[in-house]
């Protein structure tokens, strides 16, 4: 998936050099002109840079840096400013960004301070799934009974389930496995997948109970529940990552889903991952309130809407893991 970056501000003459950097690193650049702006697009999707030309019209730097890294702590800042002389670093530090470079932005300073950014983003990201990886080798094991609480937390307030959590994990880990990505990224799509309905714990219980025949403001509730789920396990540390992919489990290739409207490979994959496993389990498993619509139904809505609900090569790993869905499909 190509990575973003955030433009916040009008760079004052130095966008052309701002933008043809941030394309060189292959970057897609979003741009935003006040703070709080920029804050609502940081939050609606994982940026790998906020480049914010200061002041802001609206909002102290600080305080953009500030709620940028609580939502995402690998997003690198970098702080566009002053004159050639520029603040002092303390300055600077005490704020909290990454890289600051000063006006009029040298192409070259530019580039090293994006660069030294985005290593410090990678390094961050692998230190994240590093402390994930030992909580599920049991090298923590306080972590990983707090995911085994969350998980028993939603199959508590949403009973009528039924182990559904539990089996989306499962498979969303196989077809994971099945679709090539590395056994450590596996593991992140089953806890993932797992907790992928852990924001329901925040819907109303009548609603739960109920689901369908729901009026516009019930259906409304129930559509914030990713946005819950990844919201509560963004505050635990180890399980950032794990929050992104919760948040986009309902997010769909030509951008119709939600909460983002995010399309194709801005989705990602983990969360293109769980979204078939979900769906996969929904339709088969039976329920109190109606019957399992079966194999034949999930195979011929698989094939109706791969490439515009789902991701249509994850769909083919799927199909790679339940043979009983080739077979349904072919009959």
């Amino acid at each position: 998936m190509q990575e973003s970056a955030l433009l916040v501000g009008s760079t004052n003459g130095s966008y052309p050099i701002v933008m043809s950097c941030l394309g060189d690193f292959q970057l897609a650049v979003v741009e935003a002109e006040l703070g709080a702006d920029a804050l609502a697009l940081a939050q609606a999707r994982d940026r790998a840079i906020v480049v914010a030309d200061l002041p802001l019209p609206d909002m102290a730097a600080s305080a953009l840096v500030s709620r940028v890294k609580r939502h995402s702590p690998a997003t690198s800042i970098i702080l566009l400013a002053g004159g050639p002389q520029g603040p002092d670093l303390g300055e600077i530090v005490s704020v909290g960004a990454d890289e600051y470079v000063s006006r009029p932005a040298d192409r070259g300073r530019l580039m090293i301070a994006t660069a030294r950014a985005l290593h410090r983003r990678r390094i961050v990201l692998q230190a994240g799934r590093n402390r994930l990886l030992e909580v599920l080798n049991a090298g923590d094991r306080v972590v990983g009974e707090i995911v085994e609480a969350l998980c028993r937390c939603l199959e508590a307030k949403d009973f009528l389930s039924d182990g559904h959590a539990r089996t989306v994990g499962t498979l969303a880990g196989r077809v994971a496995v099945e679709h090539g990505l590395a056994e450590d990224e596996a593991r992140l799509v089953y806890v993932a997948g797992v907790l992928h309905d852990l924001g329901k714990v925040a819907v109303d219980q009548l609603i739960l109970e109920r689901p369908r025949g729901l009026t516009a403001a019930e259906w409304r509730e129930v559509r914030i529940h990713p946005v819950r789920g990844a919201e509560i396990l963004g505050s635990i540390e180890p399980l950032r990552e794990v929050a992104r992919y919760v948040r986009h489990h309902h997010e769909r290739q030509d951008g119709s889903g939600y909460p983002d409207g995010l399309r194709g490979s801005e989705i990602p994959l983990a969360s293109r991952i769980i979204a078939v496993a979900d769906a996969c389990d929904a339709m088969v498993r039976p329920r109190p309130y109606r019957s399992a619509d079966g194999l034949g139904y999930a195979a011929r809505e698989f094939a109706r809407h791969a490439g515009t609900q789902w991701d249509a090569e994850v769909v083919d790993s799927l199909f790679a893991c339940v043979p009983e869905l080739q077979l349904a499909k072919a009959s």
